[in-house]
């Protein structure tokens, strides 16, 4: 949804923000199926404008949502540009395959990097409290679907809950940080545990 976009947007500008204001250095990759925007790791004071930039103009547009994304080969374009060991904070709704998460994960792991995962996931997929018959439009490229939502809410509900615990069990068993986000909350929670 829009809202999933920017919040995407803001969380990525205020982590910059605060990294950089902690005199580190911070980077920027925008992807989907592959890398569409990225910036090298700088604390220089027009580093942060330029992240604002880069997420004004590579939002999450509907032909990016539509491309499934590969985690593992994204995260390999990345790592191949980091020359230190250094933390990695990824923002996603993370509806990925577990096995490719786990895989991309493992990778990371082996290169010595840390990570912070942040799930950002619109109130909407949690909740699942459509009423009304409609047509329903994958983000990932499927076929609009004509649903009864009442029909499928349980099903739907222990899909997702399993998939997203699933998730972060994995992430946590790797060492790594994780925090889910909702579109409709406030950031500063989430935000003070990556401080």
């Amino acid at each position: 949804s829009g809202n999933t976009g920017i919040a995407y947007a803001m969380l990525g500008a205020a982590l910059g923000y605060i990294t950089l204001r902690q005199g580190d250095r911070v980077g920027l990759t925008i992807f989907a199926d592959e890398v569409l925007a990225s910036l090298k790791r700088s604390s220089s004071q027009g580093t942060w404008r330029q992240i604002v930039g880069a997420l004004a103009t590579h939002p999450v547009e509907k032909q990016n949502r539509a491309r499934t994304t590969n985690l593992t080969r994204v995260l390999d374009q990345v790592m191949s540009k980091l020359t230190n060991r250094c933390l990695i904070a990824l923002v996603s709704d993370l509806f990925f395959d577990l096995d490719e998460l786990r895989d991309a994960l493992a990778h990371l792991r082996h290169s010595r990097h840390d990570l912070i995962v942040f799930q950002v996931l619109d109130r909407e997929e949690e909740r699942f409290a459509f009423e009304d018959a409609a047509p329903f439009e994958g983000l990932e490229g499927e076929a609009a679907l004509r649903i009864d939502p009442r029909a499928l809410r349980k099903a739907y509900l222990e899909i997702f809950d399993a998939h997203r615990s699933g998730a972060e069990k994995m992430i946590k068993s790797f060492g790594y940080d994780y925090q889910k986000i909702s579109t409709h909350d406030w950031l500063g929670p989430p935000l003070a545990s990556f401080v």
